[in-house]
């Protein structure tokens, strides 16, 4: 059986020169996003790791460590 990813959230835009993105949660709480551990892109060419550091205009901020 194929593995189905579940969509939790997207990263929607950069914020400013420190390496935080703006990310758009679809979890119930929205700051769990980081809970669920290593999170992967669409075609799980890439794994990010989260640290939610804020928000910003009902965005949230993080920290993207990609491995």
């Amino acid at each position: 059986m194929a593995s189905r990813l579940v969509c939790l959230g997207s990263i929607a835009a950069p914020h400013g020169v420190r390496g935080l993105v703006k990310v758009k949660s679809w979890t119930q709480v929205p700051e769990d996003l980081a809970a669920y551990g290593p999170l992967w892109d669409k075609g799980r060419h890439r794994q990010f790791n989260l640290t939610l550091v804020g928000t910003a205009k009902n965005l949230l901020l993080a920290l993207r460590a990609s491995n």
